[in-house]
């Protein structure tokens, strides 16, 4: 511990960069009065002018040599020494000039030579050197750290108010995230440091951002490495920016998450809407499954193998008993998208829907029943295939749905069968909404709502050679949760949006940045209103995605396989005006009347 004397001459000397020269005692002399004494000493002016010769102009530097002086600084009277008086006790005197703390003070006859050598070297010839440091860096450190804060015009005022302990003096708002950490802010040979983090000048900020990010370890680590050694401001928005525009870490992403929730409309008949799929192989043979969205009614037929002659066969065997339905939905299985089968609908009047290739959970409610059909006859051990598969379904249609409240059988048939139970349901389609409506709030919890308009840059998940993410545009806009889009060689695929992320370009000229997005070979509208894409007659196939139940979303499936269509230029579709109704309904009292 210093004696107090010593602390006493270190708190003014604080502001001054100074060497210590240890003198031994016997080379001090005794101080007497007649020492300290000043003389009376003539005021003599020097100044000195140098030539400095640079290739581009010719620049006076004026080195100013000032008067030295012989009145002491609390003598001086007038406004011209107000500046002076006010900083008495940081003035000093080194080889003939006048400093305050470490900067020397320029007489007015020197200010404009000082000013124009200024603008010229530091704008035009330190922009020109830093650019080669630039180049070169592959390591930082604190010497380069230190001088670039030296040039830095924010930093180094920063870190000489620090050095001052005046920082509340700097005004402006590119010095408030400073100010507003005045009492952690610290400086250490010659680098300012907010706690024990170093404060990286603008010039050097991209370097560090590269060094952050070898490896591409993503915005948390980079955010979680960067605060345990360097800080500016906005320093996590420059780490976002960074991973959001680098292509090797949007190829590289998950897939996005869950979109929310979008169940199907219940219809309002039985046998309305089919929802068919494969099942197997499963113990030897392949399951035809096929279901009532209405009822709940389920059908399942055993095949050797998913043909489209096989699937024809049952069709026809279940048409035969419950009658031609106005809706299948399937998936993109070869024998749901052959010639043949879509002969074979179009023929019967019978519209047909696929799912979003590779997304089982658009089409839940037939992969929610494959399940149920495998997991019961795992547990069905005696009897042939015919016969536990009988069994099976007997079970399931008598058996109420948590949906419904009602068994198949009586949602299909109007009638109890000898082994149901009698149920009363005076409302069932708002019981039915109500429980779409728990199911879409549990599941959305976890879920995101995105949505994308024709001509947005994404990323689309790539299911072929290559890498995992590709680039595209949104081409087409086939459905709440589906969409075409165009990838770069010129394909069209058809994509969920949960396989789709959102892409930020880098916009080479800013001014372009609202410019709508053009595409060769087909016309992209300039609004985002959806658009829907209908085959051309003859197909009978339509393409939309839809979701259900999670409950319902799981099983096996046949092969997918993807559809790539190219867009050709098509007419303006007709756009037909509805108006919403309210359902009218007669009052329960005057059912067993007849009105006219």
């Amino acid at each position: 511990m210093s004696s107090p004397r010593i602390q006493r001459w270190a708190v003014p000397l604080r502001a001054y960069e100074y060497n210590i020269i240890y003198k031994a005692g016997k080379d001090h002399g005794n101080a007497d009065a007649l020492s300290r004494l000043p003389l009376p000493m003539e005021s003599s002016t020097e100044q000195e002018e140098r030539v400095l010769m640079l290739e581009n102009a010719d620049i006076t530097l004026i080195t100013a040599v000032l008067s030295r002086v012989r009145e002491t600084v609390h003598e001086l009277t007038g406004t011209e020494f107000d500046p002076f008086t006010l900083r008495k006790d940081e003035l000093s005197v080194q080889d003939g000039c006048v400093l305050w703390g470490a900067r020397v003070i320029i007489p007015s006859v020197g200010r404009p030579e000082v000013l124009k050598q200024l603008h010229q070297c530091h704008t035009k010839q330190e922009e020109r050197v830093l650019m080669l440091e630039n180049a070169d860096i592959t390591l930082i450190t604190a010497e380069q750290v230190r001088e670039w804060t030296r040039k830095d015009p924010v930093l180094s005022r920063v870190r000489e108010t620090v050095q001052r302990g005046c920082l509340h003096e700097l005004t402006g708002t590119e010095f408030d995230p400073f100010t507003l950490r005045k009492d952690e802010l610290s400086v250490q040979d010659g680098c300012v440091l907010w706690g024990a983090r170093v404060i990286i000048p603008s010039v050097g900020r991209q370097d560090v951002l590269e060094q952050l990010h070898q490896c591409h370890p993503g915005v948390s680590r980079m955010k979680a490495l960067a605060r345990s050694y360097v800080w500016w401001p906005k320093l996590d928005q420059d780490v976002e920016r960074l991973v959001k525009t680098c292509c090797t870490c949007q190829e590289h992403r998950n897939v996005p998450a869950v979109a929310p929730l979008h169940p199907w409309n219940w219809p309002d008949k039985p046998w309305q809407r089919l929802h068919v799929d494969y099942a197997g192989p499963f113990m030897g043979n392949m399951f035809f499954v096929l279901i009532d969205a209405h009822s709940k009614w389920m059908d399942v037929y055993p095949v050797n193998s998913a043909t489209s002659a096989s699937t024809i066969e049952c069709l026809r065997k279940s048409f035969s008993n419950h009658g031609l339905p106005e809706l299948i939905v399937s998936d993109n299985g070869p024998c749901f998208i052959s010639a043949e089968f879509k002969e074979f609908l179009h023929k019967n009047g019978v519209r047909h829907v696929t799912s979003a290739p590779y997304h089982a959970s658009s089409n839940g409610l037939v992969e929610r029943a494959v399940q149920i059909v495998k997991t019961m006859l795992k547990k069905c051990v005696d009897g042939t295939i015919a016969t536990r598969l009988s069994r099976v379904l007997f079970s399931y249609r008598i058996t109420p749905q948590t949906t419904t409240g009602l068994s198949p059988a009586e949602m299909l048939y109007g009638r109890k069968l000898r082994c149901s139970m009698d149920f009363m349901h005076p409302d069932l389609t708002r019981k039915i909404h109500e429980q779409q409506q728990k199911q879409k709030i549990y599941h959305d919890k976890k879920a995101r709502e995105r949505s994308f308009c024709v001509g947005d840059p994404v990323l689309t998940r790539n299911f072929t050679y290559g890498p995992k993410w590709i680039p595209g545009h949104i081409a087409t806009v086939t459905g709440p949760l589906s969409y075409k889009v165009m990838v770069g060689d010129g394909r069209v695929v058809r994509r969920h949006v949960d396989q789709i992320h959102g892409r930020q370009e880098l916009l080479v000229n800013p001014s372009e940045e609202g410019m709508d997005c053009k595409f060769p070979d087909f016309d992209i509208p300039g609004n985002s209103t959806p658009v829907v894409v209908k085959e051309t007659e003859g197909t009978g196939t339509e393409d939309i995605s839809s979701e259900t139940n999670p409950s319902e979303a799981s099983g096996d499936s046949s092969q997918h396989s993807e559809i790539i269509t190219e867009i050709n230029k098509p007419a303006s579709p007709v756009v037909i005006m509805r108006r919403s109704q309210r359902t009218r309904k007669l009052p329960t009292h005057l059912n067993d009347y007849e009105l006219k």
